[in-house]
């Protein structure tokens, strides 16, 4: 027998001997008490924020054809009135002729308040029904301020509770005449942004005004109570997702500028005491 054969033979018997025990090893694998998902906090569908796009006119016509006699929105809220994720200092709006997003920090200590804020709008959020027992989610939502990227604790970052309370459940949009076509029922709720008043980004996030230069204000919604250290904490952790319990997230960022009070535009126009407004 030539070296090359018997190596050949001896290759052979090692394979087959593997294929032999792992059939054997595969045949032992219990297939009693293997627990795949937990059903107590099963969640398939996740929660998310949903923004209107523009569409071309063949779009929408293709959409109302779809349609047919049922009366709907294609898609929830009007693509002019999304707010930009960059607030752009610079930007003139052509309605009103004015930098509507150039805003300042004031001197709140000396009662100062701004005249440049920023209207309140409205964010739409999804999120099917509860895969367990088949009703609505409760979604809430908190504000988060300047989150760093490495931060351990995103619950010292909540801000702006006057526009945003992470204790309240956000209400289901019955108004809304959204009804997505081939798709079951979102559930959409609305997020709004200031309770009906206009937000002061630079003034009231807390109670000191903010330093000048570039925030980010994010926003973050969950279809879970906040995540709690301890079961008798009644608010939780507000901003911090109970992935645990099976949360899920979104979160959408808005980026703006604040000047100092000592900038020409603040000193003129934005920041005045009450008694001074026009």
């Amino acid at each position: 027998m030539t070296p090359t054969r018997r190596l050949l033979i001896l290759l052979g018997g090692i394979l087959g001997g593997a294929s032999t025990g792992g059939a054997s090893i595969g045949c032992v694998l219990p297939d009693r008490d293997i627990q795949i998902v937990d059903e107590n906090i099963q969640n398939k569908h996740a929660v998310r924020f949903v923004e209107p796009t523009p569409l071309s006119p063949q779009a929408l016509d293709a959409c109302d054809a779809a349609r047919g006699d049922d009366l709907g929105l294609c898609q929830p809220g009007e693509p002019e009135a999304v707010l930009p994720t960059y607030l752009d200092p610079t930007y003139l709006d052509p309605g009103s002729n004015t930098l509507i997003y150039n805003f300042c920090s004031c001197d709140r200590a000396a009662g100062e308040q701004s005249l440049n804020q920023l209207n309140e709008f409205s964010l739409y959020v999804e999120d099917r029904l509860d895969d367990v027992d088949k009703s609505a989610s409760p979604l809430y939502a908190a504000a988060l301020l300047d989150l760093g990227p490495n931060s351990l604790d995103p619950q010292n970052s909540v801000r702006y509770r006057d526009y945003i309370d992470p204790l309240r459940p956000l209400d289901l949009d019955d108004q809304l005449e959204y009804k997505p076509l081939k798709r079951p029922d979102p559930l959409l709720r609305v997020l709004n942004v200031g309770n009906g008043n206009p937000i002061d980004l630079c003034n009231r996030a807390n109670d000191t005004p903010l330093r000048a230069g570039i925030h980010e204000l994010r926003i973050i919604v969950t279809d879970r109570p906040w995540f709690k250290v301890d079961p008798e904490d009644v608010e939780g952790q507000a901003g911090v997702p109970d992935i645990a319990n099976g949360a899920t997230f979104d979160t959408i960022s808005y980026i703006f500028r604040c000047d100092d009070k000592t900038a020409e535009h603040c000193q003129k126009i934005d920041c005045v005491k009450p008694m001074e407004q026009p």
